[in-house]
């Protein structure tokens, strides 16, 4: 990314033609710091799904084939465990649900509001809380790990308010 670019996360309003419903789609684009040995021809991403006011998917679109960490989710699904860096803080671990092609990587509200705030019950609606760098390392099968950086914008406003993620006396305040 250019130094005068801003991250932004790009919005768009989709219709799932199978089931009849609109939602609201947010896209923010990666880097590579170390790229998949095979494929990564396309950037990483950050893709948020919502719908009726409240989120309703994330997914981290690897380019890589992600490792399962051998453990499932309470709903049966593999795992993959995900080393985060937020800012310069000590890099933690977590474990996200790996799609069917084990490119995709999937999150649920919690993480994701982690990945804006730095914390596990962050305001994103307060702008002093978010996060400005997340860098993600994913061990790819066979390989070794695969590291993304995302610069984070400064404004979530359009996303907080599509997806529901104020809570608490931040859902109160008049906007």
């Amino acid at each position: 990314m250019a130094a005068q670019e801003k991250p932004e996360w790009k919005y768009s309003k989709e219709e799932n033609p199978l089931y009849g419903k609109a939602f609201d789609r947010f896209v923010l684009t990666g880097h590579y710091f170390r790229p998949p040995s095979v494929g990564g021809t396309e950037p990483p991403q950050i893709i948020v799904g919502c719908m009726k006011g409240k989120f309703s998917s994330g997914e981290l679109s690897l380019g890589a084939v992600a490792q399962f960490s051998g453990t499932r989710s309470l709903k049966g699904i593999f795992q993959s465990q995900i080393t985060i860096r937020i800012d310069e803080k000590k890099p933690t671990d977590d474990w996200f649900e790996v799609s069917n092609d084990q490119k995709t990587l999937f999150f649920d509200r919690i993480q994701f509001n982690r990945f804006l705030t730095g914390r596990l019950l962050g305001h994103p609606s307060e702008q002093d809380s978010l996060v400005h760098h997340l860098t993600l390392g994913v061990v790819e099968v066979l390989s070794n790990q695969v590291i993304v950086q995302f610069e984070m914008p400064d404004d979530v406003s359009q996303m907080v308010t599509a997806c529901g993620l104020e809570w608490g006396k931040e859902r109160m305040k008049p906007k």
